[in-house]
């Protein structure tokens, strides 16, 4: 298991409706000025709102467009006060599908924001009801209603929903705005990130190409929504092992949003030094990092890496999550480098940073995994195992003892009891890991699951007598990764190379050498003729002649 590197970002667009009160705004009397000032008075006294303001001053309101003024200025923190005055709404409306339908909508974000999921789709699923019988089924409001449902469904796990959703509204956007609107080519954005998320990366791409074509129509090269469809492309190109076009459809997305920053910015000089300080920018040096980490090109990722944390010390401050996050990927860097105190000084300034901040957040528990994965490599096994046991004890809070998102941290326990040689111990935690992944994912077919298999053929491989199974579990890896990144991914070589290496080990070279042929073949063209895995591959083909 590699250092993980920090978060995926992607284009995603949600439409949000809107409280509409349209010409009440040459209407508003008294009454409403009183409603505000007695709002304000309330949160003033003890910064709540108490259930007698609510009984005696609001809920007895019979006029709507009132109670709407009131929800607004609601303090987000208590929006668990706004339930009661939805509900009220809801029974005032029960005549106006229109007005209903907004509420209901309202109403299901204020559950999501307040966690709960379940009731949220139901008044979500009620607002498609009354918007489609008011409006009927191909009006731009059913459509947002998708989406508001698309999104939701995204969020707890259900991608089946969340796809339907989305392309239901994708078709009622391309009737009623035309197929080259703006609000078109989000959709595609959407859906493309939806396949990207379910790791149907080939689909993904013809979806951001979609979208990318309207971007260039209506907003040209340098607009930030054409350089966000750019950065979509060159991170789906990359799951696909695709590292020239990833590069190229990245730098372009960096390129656009530094003109894109330039030309918003209200100086009319704007200089380089104010195009490079953006979060969008840091995002696009950041996946260019990333990209360069995979292929070994180790000093482009640390000039990449360092000009995104440039950015966001600059921009979310030096005690920033954000800010953890890029000092994680330098450290991952270091780390694949084999710069190991260099590694632990940047993984442990992160992880200080997010310790302080949010100490039972996921992020936290990944910078604690990195830490001990840094000292596993120091030879410092004792410490590893703490910091492993650390981030493992916050997933466990966080998720129960049975969420995949444990996998990786029980896999990285594993880890260090294969480097003490208690190969039992560490098949035990590899199999752990491996059961969470593929109940989860419900396939064999995913990078996670290949991962998996592979760790699990290099502890069996030294166990007496337990070789064939060591093959097998390298040939589950290795078909795990060509059905989920493509046949031309550097992982497939590794597995094809670690084939070859239990073959020879066995004597049956002219089986190893096959191997390692591929191995040297697939390495060729995704890392290029004069990398060190490339010459490691022809070294053992020479071994085995």
């Amino acid at each position: 298991y590699a250092p993980q590197t920090g978060r995926i970002l992607e284009l995603y667009h949600n439409i949000q409706d809107t409280v509409k009160v349209g010409d009440h705004l040459l209407e508003i009397d008294d009454s409403v000025v009183q409603d505000i000032k007695g709002l304000q008075e309330e949160l003033q006294s003890n910064g709540q709102l108490s259930d007698e303001y609510l009984q005696k001053a609001v809920l007895p309101l019979d006029d709507p467009f009132r109670l709407q003024i009131i929800v607004q200025n609601i303090p987000p923190q208590l929006q668990s006060k706004t339930l009661p005055i939805f509900e009220r709404l809801l029974q005032l409306q029960k005549e106006d599908p229109g007005e209903l339908a907004k509420t209901n909508t309202q109403l299901a974000v204020a559950l999501y924001n307040l966690g709960d999921v379940e009731l949220a789709l139901q008044h979500l699923q009620k607002a498609l009801a009354l918007r489609k019988e008011a409006l009927g089924s191909d009006n731009p409001q059913v459509a947002a209603t998708h989406v508001h449902l698309g999104a939701l469904y995204r969020q707890v796990g259900d991608m089946g929903k969340s796809i339907d959703h989305m392309e239901q509204a994708l078709e009622i956007q391309k009737k009623a705005l035309g197929e080259e609107h703006p609000v078109v080519a989000s959709s595609y954005n959407n859906v493309g990130a939806l396949y990207y998320q379910t790791m149907d990366f080939a689909r993904a791409i013809r979806e951001y190409e979609k979208a990318l074509a309207i971007h260039l129509k209506v907003h040209g090269e340098n607009h930030a929504d054409t350089a966000g469809t750019y950065h979509n492309l060159g991170v789906a190109w990359k799951h696909l092992g695709d590292f020239n076009t990833a590069q190229d459809y990245l730098q372009k997305a960096l390129h656009g949003r530094q003109e894109s920053a330039k030309q918003s910015s209200q100086e009319p000089d704007a200089t380089d030094a104010f195009a490079s300080s953006t979060p969008d920018i840091a995002a696009s040096h950041t996946a260019l990092g990333q990209l360069f980490a995979e292929v070994a090109k180790y000093d482009a990722a640390m000039e990449q890496y360092e000009a995104a944390l440039n950015i966001q010390k600059q921009v979310f401050g030096t005690d920033s999550p954000v800010t953890a996050i890029g000092y994680n990927n330098i450290g991952a860097v270091h780390y694949q480098q084999g710069n190991y105190a260099d590694a632990l000084k940047d993984y442990q300034t992160g992880l200080d940073i997010l310790n302080k901040s949010e100490p039972n957040h996921a992020d936290t528990a990944s910078s604690w995994n990195n830490v001990g994965l840094t000292y596993l490599k120091m030879g410092d096994n004792e410490k590893a195992l703490e910091n492993h046991q650390q981030a493992l004890r916050i997933l466990t809070s966080l998720y129960g003892a049975n969420h995949p998102n444990l996998a990786t941290t029980i896999g990285s326990i594993g880890n260090v009891y294969k480097s003490q040689g208690l190969w039992e111990n560490a098949l035990n935690e590899f199999e752990v890991a491996h059961s969470l992944l593929e109940t989860a994912l419900g396939t064999a077919h995913h990078p996670d699951v290949a991962s998996s298999y592979n760790n699990m053929g290099l502890v069996l491989s030294q166990l007496p007598g337990r070789e064939h199974e060591a093959l097998e579990k390298y040939r589950a890896a290795c078909e795990a990764f060509e059905k989920s990144v493509g046949s031309e991914h550097p992982h497939v070589g590794s597995c094809r190379f670690n084939m070859g290496l239990m073959l020879q080990s066995q004597g049956l070279k002219e089986k190893a050498k096959k191997e390692f042929e591929a191995a040297k073949e697939i390495w060729e063209i995704s890392l290029g003729p004069s990398h060190d895995h490339t010459t490691m591959a022809q070294k053992s083909m020479e071994e085995c002649s």
